[in-house]
């Protein structure tokens, strides 16, 4: 129910306390290993609290110094936990907010949501996943299955001048296993309620003292959920009549839909596969093939014959670490990427005439799309004493950005072109709508330095970007970072962090040519297009305190973006649009502590407030204050990790958000805005995981999400409509390792 919200100060005292405080490293469970114990549960709390995070400065740091805010999730926090995505990772990260908006999943962060998720960074080992041609990561980079998954490394906030476009929001660092326990595992996962289904084969191997590799190959597939008679305003049959009980699917707009909206988690069959190879200390090549097929849900709901989105991946990565002198490091990385994204409708969906008719045939479109990349990026690390690390790095990257065509492609002329058939039988021929060919060439150099001094206490840095791009924005920006860490006392440590991002905007917003076809607007020309990068400046500062095997962060974030980008679905003409600049500050609380021998408690707490400086995008993505829409003021996860023995864990979650604010659906005939406020919603999950079967080689895990059922509305991006998160799911995952 959609109802205004005002937060008791007892229930935001209480989180305060206990949630100073990431499913961030617990003394999890350990697996047994021919008689030995797992190494990792061997280490002292004090060195799991100490474990290095890479990404923040590309080398090895410990966390509390890193100079970045970030979280650290390990394989055993994933599996103590039960996640079976990274959404269900992301869930439990302060700052993070996994939702979506009508097509796909977003992820939103500090406040913040967009349409797609440009702004956010995923790497997997330090390698891309965003697009050019399209809106950043799509569903083929979600990861649906993590067995090779090592540790995640997140960055909140941004990270451009190290790793370039698209770190505005966030860095996700993905970095997979060099090797399999035993040499062998195979695992196989189900979900009762969203028949989430993923089977993953890994294996180790080597050749001969020197080179040493695993493969990962992943299978999944999912119906999704579906939430049976959604009613409500905005919710009705066809013909007008009241909503129905029978119609299924969780997802709600504002204008109203006539039902079979294709489940908002729905994924056809998709595979992965992924492979490690190093070749002594200094080598390493990494290959990945990946693809996806989810439902595209415009042209599938009113009856319309359906079109699949489908994307195919394919990357290579080989990188060498030199040592030149005693003090002289040289990294080089040589990589290449295809994409191809493809709609692939029905024949009869793609002709529209006057005697034939598809519903809603406007938006039927047969797209192909592809990119091609070939980078090289070169990175010297100077160490003239051992408190003193400067780097100064170098990238190129080309991207080949086509051939792109449209179901409508005049294959004679061998021009785009879209026929668009009039009431009176003519027809009238338009430019499609698609993203122009070309190259797009970014060339950067960019440097940090970091020194340590005060008897060790104290590490100041600064670095900077000069990035240069020719096709999606012709010009260079610059971009500093720089910060001051101080350890107070033993277990005390001050941070400061001045970080800065960008993002080029996608050729999909500024590469198009930009026509809509509507039956009822008429035909659009020129107005998908955006020729400014969105800008970043972000303040953190952060407390972090240890003790033993306690440890809890409290930081504080003020973050402006300039030009920040989205799709505008609300006003007229719609489309991909420069939004004006907008401004996010919020507290992080996060920590964690041992109860006993074996119990653990974590915990964590996000208050973010966003807006908009321009007050005339009321409805797109800001209510008429300029408070950003669809994103909760109050996210928190509180949990307990009980670790019967060595081999076994059980870990309980309580995951929610409080006070989102909404633009309420539609009376039927007023079309004015309204703007609301959804109260909030909590989920309780539970997951058991032993690994101590049959010796060893047979890990068990269950599951319970959302035990309470709870299956109130959460805000939907872009299109203001709602989505309703999955029921209660019960299901299981089974290891075999030889």
């Amino acid at each position: 129910m959609v109802t205004g919200f005002c937060l008791r100060r007892d229930f935001l005292s209480l989180w305060l306390l206990t949630g100073l405080c990431l499913l961030a490293p617990v003394p999890g469970r350990a697996e047994e290993k021919n008689g030995v114990e797992d190494a990792l549960f061997q280490m002292p709390m004090e060195e799991l609290l100490r474990l290095k995070v890479f990404t923040a400065s590309r080398e090895e740091q410990d966390t509390a110094k890193a100079t970045s805010v970030v979280s650290v999730i390990t394989a055993e926090d994933i599996a103590a936990s039960g996640a079976r995505t990274l959404q269900d990772v992301l869930k439990r990260v302060p700052g993070f907010f996994p939702t979506r908006q009508a097509t796909w999943f977003v992820v939103a962060s500090r406040g913040l949501i967009s349409d797609g998720n440009d702004q956010i960074l995923l790497l997997v080992d330090g390698h891309s996943q965003n697009s050019v041609i399209g809106q950043g990561f799509q569903q083929q980079d979600m990861i649906p299955v993590l067995e090779k998954v090592k540790k995640i490394e997140i960055i909140r906030g941004p990270g451009s001048v190290l790793w370039g476009s698209s770190a505005v929001l966030g860095v996700i660092n993905i970095i997979t296993k060099d090797e399999v326990d035993r040499g062998d595992q195979a695992t196989t996962s189900y979900g009762a309620e969203d028949g989430m289904f993923s089977a993953n084969y890994m294996h180790s191997f080597s050749a001969g003292e020197s080179v040493k590799g695993m493969v990962s190959s992943s299978f999944w597939r999912s119906r999704g959920y579906s939430r049976d008679g959604i009613s409500g305003a905005g919710r009705f049959t066809s013909d007008g009549g009241a909503p129905d009980p029978a119609v299924k699917g969780n997802v709600e707009f504002p204008w109203g839909i006539a039902g079979d909206w294709p489940p908002a988690d729905r994924q056809d069959e998709g595979y992965e596969i992924y492979s490690k190879v190093a070749a002594g200390p200094d080598n390493r090549l990494t290959a990945r093939l990946v693809k996806t097929s989810v439902v595209y849900p415009w042209d599938t709901f009113q009856g319309n014959v359906g079109s699949a989105l489908t994307m195919r991946r394919a990357s290579l990565s080989f990188e060498r670490s030199s040592e030149l002198g005693d003090r002289v490091r040289m990294d080089s990385r040589i990589f290449g990427d295809l994409l191809l994204q493809n709609r692939f409708p029905d024949a009869r969906a793609i002709f529209r005439s006057t005697t034939t008719t598809a519903p809603n045939a406007d938006h039927m479109q047969d797209i192909s799309n592809e990119e091609q990349s070939l980078g090289l990026d070169v990175m010297a690390t100077w160490k003239p004493t051992d408190d003193h690390n400067l780097k100064l790095g170098v990238t190129g990257v080309r991207t080949i950005i086509g051939p792109n065509r449209d179901a409508r492609f005049n294959v004679v002329n061998n021009t785009p072109a879209l026929t668009v058939y009039n009431a009176d039988g003519s027809t009238t021929t338009l430019n499609y709508l698609g993203v122009e060919s070309g190259h797009d060439d970014d060339i950067a150099l960019y440097a940090e330095d970091i020194y340590t001094f005060n008897e060790q206490r104290t590490t100041a840095f600064a670095g900077a970007r000069y990035d240069h791009n020719d096709f999606r924005e012709k010009k260079g920006v610059f971009l500093p970072r720089g910060g001051i860490i101080h350890s107070l006392t033993p277990e005390l440590t001050v941070k400061y962090v001045l970080n800065t991002g960008y993002l080029r905007p996608a050729a999909a917003y500024s590469k198009t040519s930009g026509v809509i076809v509507d039956p009822t607007r008429g035909p659009s020309q020129g107005i998908l297009v955006v020729n400014k990068s969105e800008k970043v400046l972000s303040h953190d500062l952060q407390v972090y305190w240890r003790k033993n095997r306690a440890w809890a962060a409290l930081t504080g974030y003020f973050m402006r973006i300039n030009n920040y980008m989205s799709f505008d679905a609300i006003h007229t003409p719609q489309g991909y649009k420069n939004l004006g600049n907008a401004n996010t500050r919020g507290v992080e609380a996060e920590g964690g502590i041992p109860w006993g021998e074996r119990w653990s408690l974590y915990a964590n707490y996000s208050f973010s407030f966003a807006t908009l400086d321009e007050a005339a995008q009321q409805g797109a993505i800001a209510n008429g204050s300029g408070q950003t829409l669809n994103y909760p003021h109050h996210l928190f996860n509180l949990g307990a990790v009980w670790t019967p023995s060595r081999c076994q864990s059980v870990n309980v979650h309580l995951n929610g958000w409080r006070d989102m604010n909404v633009m309420l659906p539609w009376a039927r005939g007023d079309f004015e805005f309204q703007e609301g406020r959804l109260k909030g919603e909590m989920y309780l999950d539970a997951n058991y995981d032993n690994s101590s079967l049959f010796d060893g080689r047979l890990t068990l895990s269950v599951f319970v999400t959302n035990i309470l059922d709870n299956q109130h509305a959460v805000g939907m991006a872009v299109n203001n409509g709602f989505w309703f998160p999955r029921g209660r799911d019960v299901g299981g995952k089974v290891a075999w390792r030889w």
